[in-house]
């Protein structure tokens, strides 16, 4: 998982976040005796499967070895600051949604950061509430690059603005991931995702409120 990646935000420069709710990130529970071993040994091995997504499996394993990614940011948003910073957490996995007017979500899978010091690799899951301009149904694989250590920018609440573009078959889309930081929200990243859906309208777009829960397995 050596690379770059480049985040141009001149396309989004005029975007109006709202205001969201700021909440206290839990602290994490102890791991049993053991647990990094089996969940490391479950992966590698489902890594060489071939199988949906054992590449990607693979790629986070990999990662616990040899930490590297650069993210370069071009632009910027008049009504939000982008929050600069040299640790990186990417997160993976399928995603399900439904809604007419309000949407409801839910989302999980891995995630990888080239934490302070080393790096860290765990789980996560998502539920998410929001309103979206259009009436789907979706179950796609996302992924997301955020800027700053998991427990700040995956784990507890996070806001996410959007746009979908799909048919009767394959849906899409990419959107912008925010922090509540008064006076104007924070961008910490940007997401993707790509799936089978279903839509009245070939476009939406889609505000939604995120609660995640994270689970970190190794730290190296």
């Amino acid at each position: 998982m050596n690379q770059d990646i480049r985040v141009d935000l001149t396309g989004v420069a005029d975007i109006d976040p709202s205001t969201g709710t700021k909440v206290r990130l839990p602290r994490p529970k102890p791991k049993l005796p053991g647990e990094e071993s089996v969940i490391e040994s479950a992966l590698r091995l489902y890594g060489e499967l071939d199988l949906p997504q054992s590449g990607v499996i693979k790629d986070f394993v990999d990662f616990k070895s040899k930490p590297h990614l650069r993210v370069k940011t071009v632009g910027t948003m008049k009504l939000a600051s982008v929050k600069p910073s040299t640790t990186f957490t990417i997160a993976f996995g399928p995603s399900a949604s439904a809604g007419a007017a309000l949407t409801l979500g839910l989302a999980g899978g891995v995630y990888g950061a080239n934490v302070p010091g080393g790096g860290e690799i765990g789980f996560f899951g998502t539920f998410n509430i929001g309103v979206v301009t259009n009436f789907s149904v979706s179950v796609v694989n996302q992924g997301m690059i955020l800027f700053g250590l998991p427990a700040v920018v995956l784990a507890g609440v996070t806001i996410a603005v959007g746009v979908n573009v799909g048919g009767k078959v394959v849906t899409g889309g990419g959107f912008l991931v925010f922090l509540d930081t008064a006076p104007a929200w924070t961008l910490v990243g940007f997401g993707f995702q790509l799936g089978a859906g279903a839509s009245v309208m070939p476009v939406d777009f889609a505000i939604t409120k995120s609660i995640t829960a994270i689970k970190p397995v190794f730290k190296f």
